[in-house]
């Protein structure tokens, strides 16, 4: 089940979409204030909140989760006459926007594809995880996509990072990621294959090669990298710039994808 955090300082408005979320199958997380959506925010797959509330105003809390998650898409509610800063936000990272007084059906819609957005971004992120280490990664628990996030945004980064963790939680496993994205050489004594515990499972899931017969990693990694392309161009009738917006990455990157795998008509 998928969580929907909903903001909005009007209680009014709280009900009327916790109640039509709920009726569509969906889990629902309401915030009255910008600092309380950001303490509930590890358990959303989604958030719609208002633009204008007293505090942090919609496009504050939006800066906020982009840059702690960017794969979790912000849903904008604006008042009319709002709708060229909600334009403005989408440029800096809004997945959409939504017009008050809303419309029932458009906002069950636009939540599902924000939703499959959110999923296609997170298959992609563990994708390019899988590319830089050279091996599959077994575990797609909230912890688990929040440890891949953390490490893609540190390992830009010009600092020493100290990992800590009870022995078989994958310490080894999160530096070997860290070095590995980051373009530093691993340590010589690494070893060839590391466990990484996925948090909420009682198991620990090795991150290692198959050693089965069939397809190479490469092989499995661009089987999956196809599927993901080819599902979010299914999921917008083919439309090039809502695919590239739901995979989180640039159009041109799309296209290239879409040349690579002889995918549809990739035209720039």
């Amino acid at each position: 089940m998928s969580s929907v955090l909903l903001v909005d300082d009007e209680p009014g408005v709280l009900f009327t979409l916790s109640e039509l979320l709920t009726e569509r199958g969906h889990r629902v997380i309401e915030s009255r204030s910008g600092d309380e959506a950001l303490r509930k925010l590890d358990e959303a797959d989604t958030v719609l909140t208002d633009l204008s509330m007293p505090g942090m105003d919609g496009l504050a809390l939006m800066t906020h989760i982009v840059q702690r998650d960017a794969t979790l898409p912000v849903i904008l509610l604006t008042a009319h006459g709002s709708e060229r800063v909600a334009v403005a936000a989408m440029k800096q990272g809004a997945y959409d926007y939504l017009k008050k007084p809303f419309d029932i059906d458009e906002v069950a819609v636009v939540i599902e594809r924000a939703l499959e957005a959110r999923r296609l971004r997170i298959d992609n992120r563990r994708l390019s995880a899988e590319q830089t280490l050279g091996r599959r990664i077994i575990g797609a628990s909230r912890p688990m996509r929040r440890l891949l996030e953390a490490t893609t945004r540190v390992a830009g980064r010009d600092v020493t990072v100290l990992v800590r963790g009870e022995t078989g939680t994958g310490k080894e496993f999160v530096a070997e990621l860290l070095q590995s994205a980051s373009g530093e050489a691993p340590s010589s004594g690494a070893p060839a294959a590391f466990e990484a515990h996925d948090a909420g499972d009682e198991h620990t899931h090795s991150a290692a090669p198959d050693a089965r017969h069939g397809p190479s990693l490469k092989e499995q990694v661009e089987a999956f990298e196809r599927g993901l392309v080819a599902r979010a161009l299914d999921g917008t009738g083919g439309n090039q710039s809502e695919a590239a917006r739901r995979l989180g990455v640039s159009r041109v990157t799309l296209i290239d994808k879409m040349k690579k795998y002889g995918l549809g008509n990739a035209k720039r």
